[in-house]
């Protein structure tokens, strides 16, 4: 879909659509982060200052642009996305787990990034997102 078009228009009006993809941004938004603090070393305010922390949200902010917008590469993804978040999450926390770190925010985040990704699928199920789809 091009970005001016009627259907992005009628898209961006829809509340289900728009908290489909707002809420699974939300769901992936823990895992970025997460990644962002195992790459750099320190707290999380000491891990901002390290460009690495930064590196994982570069693909992820130019994919949620995408779907915000509706993009149809990125719509297409919005499924698997909300299944993979929080899987993606648990990961995150698994990995810090086995490395002895302290785990309780990695935790709490795969339970938003859970959360998140409920609260997407809901409201993606009979959205126009959903019936529409990205190719109309």
């Amino acid at each position: 879909m091009a970005a001016g078009s009627e259907d992005v228009r009628r898209l961006k009006k829809d509340k289900r659509s728009g908290f489909a993809a707002i809420f699974t941004v939300l769901a992936w938004l823990p895992v970025v982060v997460g990644v962002g603090m195992m790459t750099a070393p320190g707290t999380q305010y000491e891990a901002r200052e390290n460009p690495l922390y930064w590196l994982p949200m570069l693909p992820f902010g130019w994919w949620a642009v995408a779907l915000l917008n509706y993009d149809g590469w990125a719509v297409r993804s919005i499924r698997g996305a909300q299944a993979a978040g929080p899987v993606a999450a648990a990961l995150v926390a698994l990995i810090v787990w086995r490395g002895g770190g302290s785990v309780t925010e990695f935790v709490v985040a795969a339970g938003v990034s859970l959360a998140a990704a409920v609260i997407g699928w809901i409201s993606y199920t009979d959205s126009l997102l959903q019936r529409q789809g990205p190719l109309r």
